[in-house]
């Protein structure tokens, strides 16, 4: 299976530990595994042939930024291969669920 873990492409100096432990568990299963800081393109995207996008909210006052990334990924993969995960999204789910559709999965 061929993964990609997405970060929004905001500043911060370390990579997100909840990526990188499910990045952890995919190797571990024999799978390829991607990591993306912001929106990858189309071409890209369509060349490694991903099969789940899992991308992180780290931070609340970065919403915006985090809904668009979820929408640009949702126009390249089935929502519903498309999990949402971290701090934001445990604590903003109801306004998250509501703001990208209830196909995405959010894990809270």
């Amino acid at each position: 299976m061929n993964v990609l873990l997405v970060e929004p492409g905001y500043k911060n100096k370390y990579p997100p530990m909840g990526l990188m432990k499910i990045s952890t568990y995919h190797k571990n299963r024999g799978d390829n595994v991607v990591f993306f800081k912001g929106i990858m393109s189309k071409a890209e995207f369509e060349k490694h042939e991903f099969q789940r996008v899992y991308i992180t909210t780290l931070f609340t006052f970065y919403y915006d930024l985090t809904v668009k990334t979820i929408k640009a990924y949702q126009l390249l993969i089935a929502p519903d291969r498309i999990y949402v995960g971290g701090i934001m999204a445990s604590l903003m789910k109801d306004k998250l669920q509501k703001d990208i559709g209830n196909k995405s999965v959010i894990l809270t």
